[in-house]
């Protein structure tokens, strides 16, 4: 074999160059440091770093969505609207409307009424796995002319479910500026 040869070898030459490699082997495991799962240790610190990362990230998403629903309920009671929670009024078409097609839950959910128009609005979450994204859904039932979403931004999406006008962030959760818009056109005299 290259590179490995016995005491007995006929040439120095080769039995220099597998000390040297031999040698090198543990300075460069040093020089990877934590991070590195080949140390004759084992990768305890690289596993501990991952997990600590993965600890993190969950952390990180359970602030966010706090944050979301206190931002969302202080919308609600500022516009004197109804928040609800994780229930979609029986009224509203979720399973008929492309906003919702593969979705998996709903979240954040409030309502309000003005005159003959029924306002709906609520996060959710489509898909599966990676392809699993948030969204924001602003539903109004007799509001006609819609709302006026194209001056809000191109990648809102819309539709028309029976009585329903639906319009939605295409793969995210509108900001609370944006609501405040939708809502402010769903209020305005027909």
């Amino acid at each position: 074999m290259r590179g490995f040869s016995s005491g007995a070898s006929s040439s120095g030459k080769h039995s220099l160059e597998s000390e040297y490699t031999l040698e090198m082997v543990p300075s460069i495991l040093a020089c990877l440091g934590p991070i590195s799962s080949a140390r004759p240790v084992g990768g305890a610190p690289f596993l501990y770093i991952l997990g600590a990362l993965f600890v993190c990230s969950i952390v990180w998403h359970v602030f966010r969505e706090r944050a979301r629903t206190k931002q969302i309920r202080d919308f609600s009671a500022r516009r004197s609207l109804t928040y609800l929670g994780n229930a979609v009024p029986r009224s509203f078409p979720l399973h008929r409307a492309k906003a919702f097609e593969w979705g998996r839950s709903v979240r954040r959910v409030f309502v309000g009424s003005n005159a003959s128009k029924d306002l709906v609005v609520f996060d959710c979450t489509v898909g599966y796995g990676r392809g699993r994204r948030a969204r924001t859904v602003v539903a109004a039932r007799g509001q006609s002319g819609g709302f006026g979403w194209a001056r809000l931004g191109p990648d809102l999406l819309s539709e028309e479910v029976g009585e329903w006008s639906i319009v939605c962030g295409s793969d995210r959760l509108m900001s609370i500026e944006e609501l405040e818009d939708l809502v402010s056109a769903f209020s305005a005299p027909a």
